[in-house]
């Protein structure tokens, strides 16, 4: 039983971040708990009377005029609800444009605009069922459920002051410095997520740095290859499930390509290897074949659920529109910069690397899977560094991180990612328009080559 939930909980939490990164999921959630609540105060009223006194003094009048409230707030809510569509297609319209088309994703998963949209799509809801209940033939001046009338009128009323809020919201969620803010915390919170379930991503040694042999030596039989089985982007790997399957069968799966990349369909995803000689052909790798499949899902579009270059590269394409000609606003570059060298620094702490997936033996079963620390860096620096080689202040900038995070460095595999980088800048030093942003680079390479020096030795 334990096994069968293990294999499936990954699923299930993969599930569930697709589903609340919809708009839909959370407004459909809130619909559904405001109608429970109205129905369980309309249970209680008619079956446990304790408003009598109230109906003939707060609620003394009649039926039909109690209809006509009804229809009219029904009537305000969808026209309010309307309203907040408008003016949320406006926003994403403006702020795509600026910050690029993919921040829409980001933008309709924020956990606070999902919850606003489910408030007013909630106050629909209750003056339907208001309106549903002065329409029904047990609604007589003589039963009147006070409490559920109240309600409805109260949420209704409250819908006033939630626009505002909204509006502030959404105001302040079309600035720039919010949007990074924002992707960057989900970046965040991503590595948290992943190095705390996926233990292969960290708890590094100098050991396991210097092994860069892609596959054990002790698997020396290669007995067949997984194909993709549609065109797509791989979203899922439910490791757990994977790792199970190849003990049984003393298999080791090494992926030719990470979560998040693009496949085609028939690729070539992976290779099976073992410890002894099978046939190919035969039965037993057919169903382990079959088997790998089901727990490898292939989807239309980049997730983030185990996939952390998904954030990194909403962080990149904004600085990389801020530093475009048409814009030109190194402020949000300089804004991206600082989030990028907040999840480096976590990386570097948390020991983050590509390791082999193990069994409950810690033997290794699962590797090529995930991105190494080398490629997220690269992914969060070379393009942003590429697109401002002219630029001295954005170059100075990222010297600046490149001195920050040389104080997180704790192994020399992170010593030679903060060299790389600063040899790239040293290459744009001739490109610099005037030789005193030529001699103020030099002069600032020379003091981050310094640093660097310092903590690689200290």
């Amino acid at each position: 039983m334990s096994d069968f939930i293990k294999t499936h909980i990954e699923r299930v939490k993969n599930t569930w971040y697709l589903l609340t990164g919809q708009l839909w999921f959370t407004p459909l959630m809130i619909c559904f708990f405001v109608l429970g609540i109205l129905s369980a105060i309309t249970y209680f009223e008619y079956n446990y009377p304790l408003t009598e006194g109230l109906k003939d003094t707060v609620f003394e009048t009649r039926v039909r005029n109690a209809k006509d409230i009804a229809l009219a707030l029904m009537s305000s809510m969808m026209t309010m609800t309307t309203l907040v569509i408008s003016i949320t297609i406006v926003v994403l319209s403006l702020a795509s444009s600026q910050m690029g088309p993919r921040l829409i994703k980001a933008f309709i998963s924020d956990d606070e605009t999902q919850i606003y949209f489910g408030l007013f799509f909630g106050a629909v809801v209750a003056t339907f069922y208001f309106v549903r209940l002065t329409h029904s033939y047990a609604f007589t001046e003589s039963n009147l459920p006070v409490l559920t009338i109240t309600f409805c009128v109260l949420y209704s009323f409250s819908t006033l002051f939630i626009l505002l809020f909204f509006v502030n919201h959404v105001a302040k969620s079309c600035m720039a410095d919010t949007i990074v803010t924002n992707v960057g915390n989900q970046l965040i919170r991503d590595i948290f997520r992943l190095v705390k379930n996926q233990p292969y991503l960290k708890n590094i040694d100098d050991k396991k740095i210097k092994n860069t042999d892609p596959i054990p030596k002790k698997y020396k039989y290669q007995v067949a290859e997984i194909k993709s089985q549609k065109e797509g982007y791989l979203q899922y790997l439910n490791f757990s499930a994977l790792a199970n399957k190849l003990a049984d069968t003393n298999g080791f799966l090494n992926f030719h390509v990470m979560v998040g990349e693009h496949i085609l369909k028939d690729e070539t995803i992976a290779t099976v290897y073992t410890l002894k000689k099978k046939d190919g052909n035969g039965d037993e790798v057919k169903n382990l074949i079959e088997h790998l499949n089901s727990y490898i899902d292939i989807g239309e579009s980049r997730t983030r659920t185990q996939d952390l270059g998904y954030s990194l590269r909403h962080l990149v394409e904004i600085a990389l529109r801020a530093l475009s000609p048409g814009i030109n606003d190194p402020y949000t570059a300089t804004k991206v910069l600082d989030q990028l060298t907040a999840a480096m620094s976590l990386l570097f702490t948390e020991g983050y690397t590509r390791d082999f997936v193990v069994d409950d033996n810690d033997n290794p079963r699962i590797g090529g899977s995930a991105y190494s620390l080398n490629n997220l860096v690269h992914t969060a620096y070379d393009q942003i560094r590429e697109a401002a080689y002219e630029r001295l202040d954005i170059n100075l900038y990222l010297l600046n991180k490149l001195q920050h995070l040389a104080e997180f460095s704790s192994h020399k595999q992170h010593h030679d990612i903060l060299e790389t980088q600063l040899h790239a800048i040293k290459e744009c030093i001739p490109l610099q328009k005037t030789p005193s942003a030529k001699k103020l680079l030099k002069q600032k390479i020379a003091a981050t080559e310094e640093v660097l020096s310092t903590y690689k030795t200290g």
